[in-house]
């Protein structure tokens, strides 16, 4: 909640697109990984990250307007790429809550694995009921139920990424 508000707050200050990379270069060589967890809009939180990580990931609900808003998403980095200058290049995207029960879901699979092709995870993240409600009880899958196959997904997800770097 306390970040609710920081693009307003960020709007007139000048360089707003680099704050989080001047905040965390102190700390940066310190980790192999910092994972940056943004909300999923466009906003100056989203610019801070793609131009302060060196690669991103896009979690995507295959549905419809999922797809549209990673197109969108897509075009958004190459503006900012040209604007600004560098930003994080595309580690993948990751298919989560998927519903193998419905046809449009399996359909959409096809399409994105298609135009993507290796850009898209191996891993794909189960629909869960326990994936919803661990955070309605502040913990991670991990803590909520590392046993459940929403748990499983995403330690395949781990082996997946660190397997790429």
């Amino acid at each position: 909640m306390k970040l609710a508000n920081t693009d307003l707050y960020l709007a007139d200050i000048k360089g707003r697109e680099t704050i989080l990379a001047a905040a965390i270069a102190p700390i940066r060589a310190n980790y192999t990984f910092i994972i940056l967890d943004c909300p999923p809009s466009l906003g100056i939180l989203t610019v801070n990250a793609l131009t302060t990580a060196n690669n991103f990931i896009i979690p995507l609900t295959p549905d419809y307007l999922a797809v549209e808003g990673l197109v969108n998403l897509m075009e958004a980095v190459a503006n900012i790429r040209d604007g600004i200058g560098e930003t994080a290049e595309l580690m993948g995207v990751l298919l989560a809550l998927c519903d193998y029960r419905l046809n449009a879901t399996k359909e959409i699979i096809r399409l994105i694995r298609g135009h993507y092709g290796k850009q898209v995870f191996k891993t794909e993240i189960k629909g869960n009921v326990r994936l919803k409600e661990a955070p309605s009880f502040g913990k991670t899958i991990f803590d909520y139920d590392p046993g459940s196959a929403g748990a499983e997904c995403y330690r395949a997800l781990v082996k997946e990424f660190t397997n790429l770097i």
